[in-house]
């Protein structure tokens, strides 16, 4: 058998074996829950995946970019396997449950404020239209020069 047909079979089988561990882990991933058991078999595929790329000697007859190429898709199942590991082991986040109060259900309401009419539309007292306005942003402490500033050496004898 020349390199080319081996290559050619090799890849069909490594990508049947991938599609079918993808499968599994969209599968689990689309699962409302997923357990430990669960991952176990795809992590045995995975790992036989793994070992068939070297058990047959593929690197002697695969070409360096379908290598290259084998490597990422076998890289990209571990993630989605490891993805879905942290989602099993993964814990809810801690929090403290507030218990219901039976001083607050007992609790007599409180009577609410009348409030007038004439005493919530008063209108504010208007600003004096004759100040400047380039006036208010100008600071009213005079600058300091850079070199009386307490840490300046200029000021030191």
């Amino acid at each position: 058998m020349n390199n080319s047909t081996k290559s050619a079979e090799f890849l069909a089988k490594f990508h049947a074996e991938r599609d079918a561990i993808q499968a599994l882990i969209d599968k689990l991933q689309n699962a409302s829950s997923v357990s430990a058991l669960q991952l176990q078999p795809i992590s045995a595929k995975i790992t036989a995946l793994g070992t068939s790329f070297t058990m047959e000697r593929a690197t002697e007859f695969l070409p360096a970019y379908d290598q290259k190429l084998c490597n990422q898709q076998m890289d990209a199942l571990e993630s989605g396997l490891e993805a879905l590991r942290a989602r099993v082991n993964s814990r809810g986040k801690f929090s403290f449950k507030k218990k219901a109060s039976s001083a607050a259900s007992t609790a007599a309401p409180t009577p609410t404020a009348s409030v007038s009419p004439s005493a919530s539309t008063t209108p504010a007292p208007p600003e004096s239209e004759d100040v400047n306005p380039d006036a208010r942003a100008k600071s009213t402490t005079p600058e300091r020069p850079m070199d009386t500033e307490p840490w300046s050496n200029a000021t030191r004898h």
